[in-house]
């Protein structure tokens, strides 16, 4: 009886390990808010300095609007990203594509 307890304990563990990460933002609206905060950086790099940091702000702001999200949430979705190297590499990939459709 015990034995079997011990395997299902074990069980229950190895499965709780191999749980997917469920991210605050799903990748497509990630692509999406990325790619469309790199055009804004763009955008504002070429800028009078002192008014580049309140343009920048403006953007974000609109951009998180218009994603329905914040800048709170959209940073802790970054860093569950960023804890997993291969799926940031597909989610950069996406943003690359996108980009280029945008501009090509």
């Amino acid at each position: 009886m015990l034995n079997r307890k011990v395997k299902y304990f074990f069980l229950i563990l190895i499965l709780s390990c191999t749980k997917k990460t469920v991210y605050l933002l799903p990748e497509d609206k990630m692509v999406g808010i990325l790619s469309d905060l790199h055009v804004a950086e763009a955008a504002v790099a070429n800028t009078d300095p002192l008014k580049k940091d309140s343009l920048a702000q403006v953007y974000e702001t609109q951009i998180f609007a218009i994603h329905h999200t914040n800048q709170k949430e959209f940073k802790a979705c970054l860093k569950q990203y960023q804890k997993e190297p291969a799926k940031m590499e597909q989610v950069y990939k996406k943003v690359t594509e996108k980009l280029n459709q945008r501009f090509h």
